[in-house]
């Protein structure tokens, strides 16, 4: 189950990564750090499997939980940005890609 939980983090950070090229502005940092947050609950994940859980919980945190800790705050913030740009227009998609072409816009007719 572990390794499947890894496996679906780390393609979600990826996807959300990717995602936010399609963006501007502050639609586009959201995604990042929605994909930052993803890709710490996947190092977590790495972490707990190669470090192991501490038996005794009540012993405190350990070096374990600092990614997920981490990545809730970078969710959080990915939450917060999303909201506010959604009030303030956000970021537009179609981007200019590097070939120099916009992308997701239909091209322009003009004489």
């Amino acid at each position: 189950m572990s390794v499947l939980g890894m496996l679906a983090w780390f393609a979600a950070a990826v996807s959300l990564w990717l995602g936010a090229r399609r963006y501007d502005g502050a639609v586009g940092r959201a995604y990042r750090w929605l994909a930052a947050g993803a890709a710490l609950y996947c190092a977590g994940l790495v972490l707990q499997g190669i470090l192991g859980g501490t038996l005794n919980p009540a012993t405190g945190l350990s070096f374990t939980d600092l990614p997920p800790l981490l990545a809730l705050t970078a969710v959080a913030v990915g939450i917060a940005m999303l909201a506010t740009a959604e009030r303030g227009g956000g970021g537009r998609p179609g981007r200019p890609s590097s070939t120099g072409r916009v992308t997701g816009r239909a091209p322009s007719c003009s004489p």
